[in-house]
């Protein structure tokens, strides 16, 4: 394996505990175009950046009747 770029990357024994957890890709379907390990840390690397809570204002509404249709009882 070569030397991981970010601290978020995976270290051989935490792959080998990831990996038999990952589901493969189907024979008949598309082959992968990415490895799932560079997958992982990708997704890893994603959850380490942190969030302002301004930018979550931006996408959840200010209250939760935003997310009732009208169409269902209170």
């Amino acid at each position: 394996m070569d030397a991981s770029c970010y601290a978020s990357d995976l270290t051989d024994a935490e792959w080998a505990l990831l990996e038999p957890l990952i589901p493969r890709s189907h024979p008949a379907g598309r082959r992968q175009t990415y490895p799932l390990r560079r997958i992982a840390d990708a997704i890893f690397y994603l959850l380490r950046i942190p969030v302002k809570p301004d930018a979550y204002s931006k996408v959840k509404p200010d209250t939760h009747s935003d997310f009732i249709p009208d169409s269902v009882p209170i």
